[in-house]
């Protein structure tokens, strides 16, 4: 499998803390935008360079939970706990031609695989 598109987004400035009712919809119509193509897999982490990470799960889990997307796509979460807890997720079209047995199987093998390596 060739991996053709790799998008990042960085934000370098926080908010002023509140909560912006645009988001969600933004964060809908571009996870929708991006699984067009139901065969893509999005690999997500919730920056944790100001100690905010677990709010910003939170606030994915509640985006996601609210989403009509969520009847189409699933939702795998992961979390790498260390000097610094690292939390991710990806997302998934549940008719992806690579079924969603793989899929889970494959993450949480990567997810051990890191948890294993940083014992080392």
């Amino acid at each position: 499998m060739v991996l053709n598109a790799i998008a990042l987004v960085n934000k370098t400035v926080s908010g002023d803390g509140r909560q912006d009712r645009q988001i969600a919809l933004t964060v809908d119509h571009i996870v929708d935008h991006f699984f067009k193509i139901r065969n893509r897999i999005l690999l997500y982490t919730c920056d944790s360079t100001d100690g905010r990470q677990l709010t910003r799960e939170k606030l994915f889990n509640g985006w996601y939970v609210k989403s009509s997307l969520n009847k189409r796509i699933s939702k795998l979460d992961s979390s790498l706990e260390g000097d610094v807890v690292i939390k991710s997720s990806i997302l998934f079209d549940r008719e992806n031609d690579l079924g969603a047995a793989n899929i889970t199987r494959c993450f949480y093998e990567v997810q051990a695989i890191l948890e294993e390596s940083k014992m080392e």
